[in-house]
């Protein structure tokens, strides 16, 4: 059995990624954290781990929320035949801060619905 040993939360999410000096076509944003991001693009390429690449992110929940940009670095990736998916470290960027709101959602999120399946689990029927 595969043990995470992750220091930070990842959530998943859903949101459409644009980074086209990586890929010409859009990647789904699969999961998150505060320090990186996992992203697949719809065709198989070879990422280069020594550049930095901006990537316009639009989250589909949260609909107050604007796309925002992100600076990223590669960390690691998986191709397929037909896909590339993709980890990447978030580094200092201009709309970090609507990043690192964007997770604090998700994370509240996530106490909401262990406090709801607590309150749910305390309840005999």
């Amino acid at each position: 059995m595969k043990t995470e040993k992750r220091k930070n939360q990842r959530f998943e999410d859903m949101g459409k990624v644009e980074a086209l000096d990586l890929c010409p076509f859009p990647g789904v944003f699969v999961d998150v954290s505060k320090v990186g991001c996992r992203v697949r693009f719809p065709t198989s390429f070879l990422a280069n781990t020594d550049f930095e690449y901006e990537m316009k992110i639009s989250p589909v929940r949260f609909n107050c929320y604007e796309s925002f940009l992100i600076i990223v670095r590669p960390i690691w990736q998986k191709n397929t035949d037909d896909s590339t998916e993709i980890g990447f470290s978030v580094l200092h960027s201009p709309d970090l801060r609507k990043f690192d709101s964007y997770v604090e959602k998700l994370i509240e999120e996530k106490h909401e619905i262990e406090s709801e399946q607590e309150l749910l689990d305390g309840i005999d029927l």
